[in-house]
């Protein structure tokens, strides 16, 4: 080891042992004090933020990895991951070995990722409008009246950074969606798609 690799582990291991300790003791406490429901093995850096309005349900498979942390990532994650369930009746269903990176999820109604899917850094998942798209209802009320519709994504999913899924969305097993998509109809299975609205370009199978 040389002088200034000695000198930079020195320096640094005092954060690395705390962000160590954050990470495997600090975060899951976190989590279920937001009643957050764990699988075995998942795996964080960084603080989340949870949100969980009284009565919704937030579930976490096994072995999911959760990033929080700005530059631990080839793709730099512009903001903490974001897991909100803002309604009563609200569902996240995060299944096994799903990785997100600076990923903000809200559901009104529900929202779903299969296994092993993969949601790159920046990309919003959002079930619903925020607030009515009729003028008239905004005077009234600035968010009552939002329409929101489930969004359902399947296994083996690659999701590419700065990606939009935005409400009643279903993405089947498999596909890939580009990076900075904005996907606002349902994707079939085994399929790249890209572009603002995605649309289809080719089948995973088709090798030219």
């Amino acid at each position: 080891m040389t002088f200034k690799k000695l000198v930079f582990y020195c320096i640094t291991l005092p954060e690395m042992v705390w962000h160590r300790f954050v990470d495997r003791v600090c975060v899951p406490i976190w989590l279920w004090l937001h009643d957050v429901k764990m699988g075995k093995g998942c795996r964080f850096t960084g603080f989340p933020v949870i949100r969980v309005k009284s009565g919704a349900r937030i579930q976490l498979g096994h072995r999911v990895y959760v990033n929080s942390r700005p530059y631990t990532n080839t793709a730099t994650i512009p903001h903490r991951t974001m897991i909100s369930a803002i309604d009563e009746r609200a569902r996240i269903i995060i299944h096994d070995e799903v990785g997100l990176s600076g990923v903000s999820i809200v559901a009104k109604d529900y929202v779903e990722i299969g296994p092993r899917t993969q949601v790159g850094s920046g990309t919003v998942i959002w079930d619903t409008d925020f607030h009515p798209l009729d003028p008239e209802k905004r005077r009234i009320h600035r968010t009552s009246g939002a329409e929101s519709a489930p969004i359902r994504i399947g296994a083996d999913v690659f999701i590419g950074a700065r990606c939009i899924i935005l409400k009643g969305v279903t993405i089947g097993d498999g596909s890939v969606i580009g990076a900075g998509s904005v996907v606002t109809s349902s994707i079939p299975s085994g399929v790249i798609a890209a572009g603002n609205p995605a649309r289809v370009i080719r089948s995973l199978k088709d090798k030219d």
